[in-house]
């Protein structure tokens, strides 16, 4: 078993505090959506339920996209993986991940194939590396960017009158929609969804006194930093 194709799976989670109202977070939704994001499970935007439900149930996102576009944003973000090279003495080395030589980077001899997508190519842990950065660099829609300009000018000793400025200027630098959100406190976790059954089978071997850490497996879920 391997990990599921990225398209079918919430790689991201997403959740939007009650104070984010429905317009605020179906221009989250489209912005996100534009910037190659697939939403492809949500709770609480149910049209048909009443106000009052609505207020009490959290709108939550489950984000990931396609395997196309997280190959090209590794290829951005300049990722080092593991390369296969044409020298028998030195078989493989970290390179910077290129779409070109894309079947050079796919390891065929892992000692846990469940840790990877079936491509062989990323593993958990580059999945939600890969997408998070996708996430973070899609700009907040410009009256979010600034409400938060003037959030800061008014919060750090501003006055009321330069703050409200800030809605007749277009000059507004450009800000995430995560920043922004997170700034006004409209979301309230923006985390990664774990995979049950590898979660557990580290945790089992992590356990297990008598033999070594599970180290690659540990960073190939959890990233390099855990490990």
């Amino acid at each position: 078993m391997v990990l599921p194709p990225i398209e079918t799976i919430p790689v991201m989670l997403l959740r939007f505090t009650p104070d984010a109202d429905r317009e605020t977070i179906l221009d989250i939704i489209e912005s996100l959506q534009q910037g190659g994001i697939i939403i492809v499970e949500s709770e609480g935007l149910d049209e048909n339920a009443d106000e009052d439900k609505k207020a009490e149930i959290p709108v939550v996102l489950g984000l990931t996209t396609t395997q196309k576009l997280l190959e090209h944003e590794a290829e951005l973000m300049r990722l080092r993986k593991p390369c296969r090279t044409n020298l028998s003495h030195v078989p493989v080395l970290p390179e910077l991940f290129t779409r070109g030589n894309r079947a050079d980077f796919i390891q065929h001899d892992l000692k846990h194939p469940e840790d990877y997508d079936a491509f062989g190519l990323f593993s958990s842990a580059d999945r939600t590396l890969l997408l998070e950065a996708m996430i973070n660099a899609i700009p907040a829609p410009i009256y979010l960017q600034k409400a938060n300009l003037e959030l800061c000018a008014y919060g750090n000793g501003g006055s009321l009158l330069q703050s409200l400025s800030f809605h007749d200027s277009d000059d507004v630098s450009t800000e995430s929609a995560i920043m922004a959100l997170k700034t006004q406190e409209l979301i309230d976790a923006f985390c990664p969804v774990h995979i049950g059954r590898i979660k557990r089978r580290i945790a089992i071997e992590t356990y297990k006194w008598w033999t070594p850490l599970p180290l690659d497996s540990m960073r190939d879920y959890y990233g390099e930093q855990t490990a």
